[in-house]
């Protein structure tokens, strides 16, 4: 299953959803953020922030849509042995 996911993950996610896409990780949207309040600021514009600590958003994920999603990458098999194994955990 692995490199199914790892294929589908490379090739037909967004670059930006940092933490899925591999060499997309959290300090690219770190970067991404510093860029652009220099850009505002050197500008004179005002810039506001909000930062979120999402630390634990995964634990609420709602499963049928992530089997949802499997759907387009793995087969049958395979996500039933996804969903027996979240049952067990």
């Amino acid at each position: 299953m692995t490199p199914k996911l790892q294929e589908y993950v490379i090739s037909k996610l967004c670059p930006s959803q940092t933490g899925f896409v591999p060499g997309q990780g959290v300090f690219t949207n770190i970067f991404r953020a510093i860029k652009r309040i220099k850009e505002r600021t050197n500008c004179k514009q005002h810039i506001h922030g909000l930062f979120i600590d999402f630390k634990s958003a995964y634990n609420y994920t709602r499963h049928y849509l992530l089997f949802e999603r499997f759907e387009k990458v793995l087969d049958k098999n395979e996500i039933l042995f996804r969903k027996l194994s979240m049952i067990r955990s």
